[in-house]
């Protein structure tokens, strides 16, 4: 079993429908590849949690997202490939990974986040011609 994050996505149908969805990082892959990253934004990350079973998960996706008319492939295996070759279950450690909670953070990751932070604000604060030397 793998926990991971759930997060809150907005998912563009189509010019005037825009659907609201709670899915795990790794779901947010498979829709990005379906619908196409443009059409897939991370609104927020929820408090909650979910326990999967990687192999239950992939037939889960299978199930919920069928297959691609194209290629007549699963999105589950045009996102993650073959569910032997464990690319899903990587992603889904890689997502819960990427979107832990700042409780859950040991000391070094938390400061790594700050650092990061810090330098993102400081990039955004900068103006251009105040940043490259003359």
């Amino acid at each position: 079993m793998i926990t991971v994050p759930l997060l809150h996505l907005l998912v563009k149908q189509d010019v005037y429908t825009t659907t609201n969805v709670i899915a795990p990082p790794h779901e947010m892959a498979l829709l990005s590849v379906k619908m196409g990253s443009e059409n897939v934004i991370m609104h927020e990350v929820r408090e909650s949690t979910k326990d999967m079973d990687p192999n239950e998960e992939y037939q889960r996706l299978v199930r919920k997202y069928g297959k691609d008319p194209e290629t007549k492939r699963t999105w589950a295996e045009v996102a993650f490939g073959q569910i032997h070759e464990g690319r899903l279950a990587e992603t889904m450690r890689k997502g819960a990974d990427h979107y832990k909670q700042p409780e859950e953070m040991s000391p070094q990751q938390k400061a790594a986040n700050t650092r990061k932070a810090n330098k993102a604000k400081l990039a955004e604060e900068t103006p251009l011609e105040d940043a490259v030397p003359a």
